[in-house]
Order: C-alpha cells, then structure tokens, then sequence
C-alpha cells in the first residue's frame, strides 16, 4: 500500500538515519575489503575496483530478482582479472557466502544457549547445518581437484568439439578453484 509504505517513511525517526548510515558504510568497505583479500595475492584487484562491483551487484540485487546481482558483481571484477575470471570470482563469492552462512549458524547457536527460539528458526538452523557444511566439503574438494581430472591427453590434440568442450571445462574449474584461494591456508580461512 503505497500510503502506508509513505506514512512510514515520514514516521522514520531522523535521528536513527545518520547512526544507520554510517553502519551501512562502514559495512560496505568492511565487507569489500574482505572480498578483495579473498582472491590470490598474485590476481588481487584494486580496493575501488571490488568496492564499485560490490555496489553494483548490491543495487542490481534490489532490483533484479533471484540475487542476478551477485552474478554481475562476479561478472566486473572478473572482466579485470582474466587469470581468475568470472568463474574465479564467482568461486570468491560463493565462499563469502558459505562464510558468511556459518558465522550466522555461530550466532544461532550461541542464541539457542541463551533463549528459546520459534520452532520455525530452528528447523532453519538444522537445515543451515546440513547444507552449508556440506557446500564447504564441495568447495573443498573442487580446490583440491583444481581441475586435474580434466587433464590435457595425447588424443586431445584434435580440435573436435568434444575437446574444445573439454578444454573449456577444464578452464573453468582450474579458474573457479583459483578463486577458492583461502581455502588452502586454514589460518586465513579461519580469520575470514
């Protein structure tokens, strides 16, 4: 109701705006420092190239359904970084993501020790434990991997479309796992 959603907006305390604005830049840097320390230090870009594709990605989230901001995001800093690409970048992303997703399953248990939660939080929480546990063991995995499954072979040599499909694949992951740089220092995966 457009009314409503105007007379909420004029019933907005401004003293609250300039607290809430500085936590919103604040955060903003904070959270694009980070990402910008994820990628490999041989392929890092500029603070001010991850800091404008984190704001596009934030305003095409807003606007755009499904989180397709988060691809763009990937999709510009991967456009300055082609020994990483987008898939590299999408790999950092995804790993922000799981990160992000296990501090708040922290959070969830340190609240569930002190206070009773709505039954439908927990089931949430449950859920969370499974999958994102289980994402970080893929991740893991595919960083491990680093594309040498896909192995270049002798009869490889043909440039039918099977081997370029290959090749690209290959390409892909080798870019991906790239990006999935911190996971190989469980120090820095830890401060993260």
């Amino acid at each position: 109701d457009l009314k409503e959603a105007v007379a909420a907006i004029y019933a907005v305390n401004p003293m609250w705006l300039l607290p809430l604005t500085l936590f919103f830049i604040f955060n903003t840097v904070l959270r694009s420092v980070r990402w910008r320390l994820m990628f490999p230090d041989d392929s890092r870009p500029s603070f001010r190239h991850t800091l404008d594709a984190y704001l596009i990605g934030k305003v095409a989230n807003n606007v755009m359904p499904g989180k397709l901001g988060e691809l763009l995001r990937a999709s510009v800093i991967g456009k300055f970084l082609p020994a990483i690409g987008v898939s590299g970048s999408l790999a950092t992303i995804v790993l922000e993501k799981v990160i992000d997703a296990l501090a708040i399953l922290l959070l969830l248990g340190l609240a569930l020790l002190l206070a009773p939660l709505p039954p439908w939080i927990v089931s949430a929480g449950l859920m969370m434990i499974i999958t994102f546990p289980l994402l970080l063991i893929v991740l893991l995995f595919v960083q491990r991997v680093d594309g040498r499954i896909f192995h270049p072979s002798p009869a490889d040599a043909s440039a039918n479309i099977l081997t370029k499909l290959k090749k690209l694949l290959r390409t892909t992951i080798m870019k991906f796992s790239a990006g999935l740089y911190i996971l190989r220092n469980t120090r820095r995966f830890a401060i993260f």
